[in-house]
């Protein structure tokens, strides 16, 4: 079974800047997060970014050098975040995927060396589904890569 996640994407295109603030109202979890990717990320290379949302992580990646592809379901959330990344200069450093986490196949034949699938894990609440997800990520994952997950319940 996939759940229909459909209201959650509408959640996301009706008020991309509540998602955009939400990491400066919860900045424990941005830089607890920070601390991990700053700890085990390896010192280059390319990393899948699965709910890169409006680009707060992106962006810092991308001016740290790595090659981002930037996947969002929200067309909303993505055109945020591609904003963010053209007014910082950094279009060559990052690429964008629309596509769903437990469907990647726009990004089919490319493996990288991280893997963040954080967001996604947080709205799908069926088993079945976040399995998909993370074989998703492990499935674009290079040899001795790295995959960065959270997640949250829903009373979180």
């Amino acid at each position: 079974m996939i759940d229909d996640v459909s209201d959650i994407k509408a959640m996301y295109d009706r008020d991309p800047d509540n998602e955009d603030q939400r990491l400066e109202r919860h900045q424990l979890e941005y830089e607890l997060t920070w601390r991990y990717l700053d700890r085990y990320l390896p010192p280059e290379g390319s990393i899948l970014e699965i709910g890169a949302a409006t680009g707060r992580y992106t962006l810092e990646l991308a001016r740290r050098g790595y090659k981002v592809t930037a996947v969002d379901m929200s067309e909303v959330l993505q055109e945020s975040c591609r904003e963010r990344i053209v007014r910082a200069g950094l279009e060559e450093q990052v690429s964008f995927v629309l596509a769903d986490a437990r469907d990647l196949i726009p990004v089919e034949g490319e493996d990288f060396d991280a893997v963040l699938l954080m967001g996604p894990l947080y709205h799908l609440v069926i088993e079945a589904d976040r399995k998909t997800a993370l074989g998703e990520a492990y499935h674009h994952l290079k040899e001795g890569g790295v995959i960065f997950s959270a997640f949250i319940s829903r009373l979180g």
